[in-house]
């Protein structure tokens, strides 16, 4: 597998999970508004780090495991994640579609 793949689909994933935990801020809007009016956030900063940070780790254990199978694990780790932060955003998008404010 090329290294490029690995390092698409490890930064991919947690620019997801960026989204999915955007999401829960929403939802978390939506379930309890803060009184001032203001919106609940969520920092990039993190997500940004801990990106970059997973992408010189899955090097790392692409490195040490063997090229092949180092990637296989790395990715499909990555995927499952990935898979569980879609449908956590999903879950999210029908709950703010269905309690959300009516503008």
């Amino acid at each position: 597998m090329p290294i490029w793949i690995l390092v698409l689909v490890v930064t991919m994933t947690w620019y997801l999970n960026l989204i999915a935990g955007a999401s829960d801020a929403a939802v978390e809007d939506v379930k309890n508004p803060l009184e001032s009016g203001r919106a609940h956030g969520i920092s990039i900063m993190p997500v940004v780090v801990m990106a970059v940070f997973f992408v010189l780790v899955a090097l790392g254990v692409d490195a040490l495991l063997d090229t092949t199978w180092g990637s296989r694990v790395v990715v499909g780790a990555h995927v499952l994640f990935g898979i569980a932060c879609a449908i956590g955003f999903v879950r999210n998008y029908r709950y703010i579609q269905r309690y959300g404010p009516d503008d």
